[in-house]
């Protein structure tokens, strides 16, 4: 961070950004506070570090975020368009699981569905919504399973009790 500060405290050369930085939208003073942020977040980060006090930690940090993003115009985030080049690589990847299993492996699909709400299904065409009716949150166990397994816990609620990384109530997204 301390060289790209450094880099940045330059004069503007031929290759300057301009519409070609997405992000930073060719502001340097933008790059520059956003690389004191970094920096702060980073000594944040090393409070319980061994040689590191605590207190000078927490010094070094509000010292480094006088000069770092301070209001909403500095904001460095990158949009995920809907083109080839520029779409999320998880949204992508859920999406081509989803094509290449809705029709052999429902299970995968509604599970990939419950984890991440994604893809965001067109419910227009459908005779209900199932976010807005409270869907199944996981499968029941199956009759042989039950029969065959003494263990076997009490058969869920399969519409409000989640499995373990379903367990908060309202995570459904409408897109």
């Amino acid at each position: 961070m301390d060289e790209a500060i450094e880099l940045f405290a330059l004069p503007a050369g031929k290759r300057a950004p301009g519409d070609d930085d997405y992000m930073g939208k060719g502001d340097i003073g933008r790059w520059t506070r956003f690389a004191w942020s970094l920096k702060a977040r980073h000594a944040l980060r090393l409070i319980y570090a061994p040689g590191k006090t605590k207190t000078g930690q927490a010094d070094l940090v509000l010292s480094y975020l006088t000069k770092g993003m301070n209001r909403n115009s500095d904001e460095i985030s990158w949009k995920h368009l809907n083109t080839a080049e520029n779409r999320n690589y998880f949204f992508a990847k859920i999406e081509q699981l989803y094509i290449a299993s809705v029709w052999e492996n429902q299970t995968e699909v509604w599970t990939n569905f419950l984890r991440t709400g994604y893809p965001a299904y067109n419910y227009s065409y459908a005779w209900f919504d199932p976010i807005s009716v409270n869907p199944p949150r996981r499968f029941e166990y199956p009759d042989r399973e039950i029969e065959d397994n003494p263990n076997v816990p009490r058969q869920p609620d399969i519409y409000s009790e989640g499995i373990t990384w379903d367990k908060k109530p309202g995570r459904w997204i409408k897109k």
